[in-house]
């Protein structure tokens, strides 16, 4: 099958040699110019990827310093909120002791309100005996005047 294509190939092309011959160093340059337009390309690809590396390199940096801000704008909240937590913490300790030093204070009222009130109602029991004395002694001076 190949020597019947190369036979038909020749009888198609009749003979074509020196047009080939005349056309080589055409080819050859067309080649050349191809080559040069590869490298070209390939030293522009090169080149490219050599910028978006360095880029890709940048903004790695760029990134890595961006996240190193955040971690250190982070720890500064953190050691705001611990400082506020602390203060916080201090100011209700603080409550605590007052609201007991109040608590204190208003069971010292209540025990000198007590007292009071008992020393009050000894009086009124010791007012009321005297009245029921002189109630006695009235009665009995009114029924010695009576029986008189």
């Amino acid at each position: 099958m190949k020597a019947k294509n190369i036979v038909l190939a020749q009888l198609d092309n009749g003979d074509r040699g020196v047009e080939d011959k005349d056309m080589e160093p055409g080819m050859e340059t067309l080649r050349q110019e191809l080559g040069l337009g590869f490298k070209e390309v390939n030293t522009r690809i090169d080149e490219t990827r050599r910028e978006v590396t360095a880029r890709i390199d940048e903004l790695r940096k760029e990134t890595a310093e961006n996240f190193k801000l955040v971690d250190a704008k982070i720890e500064k909240v953190r050691e705001e909120t611990a400082n506020n937590f602390k203060l916080v913490d201090a100011k209700v300790e603080q409550a605590r002791k007052e609201t007991a030093d109040n608590f204190k204070l208003v069971d010292a009222k209540i025990e000198q309100v007590r007292e009071e009130t008992a020393d009050n109602f000894k009086l009124v029991d010791s007012k009321i005996e005297q009245v029921r004395e002189e109630t006695a002694d009235n009665f009995k001076l009114v029924d010695s005047k009576i029986e008189q």
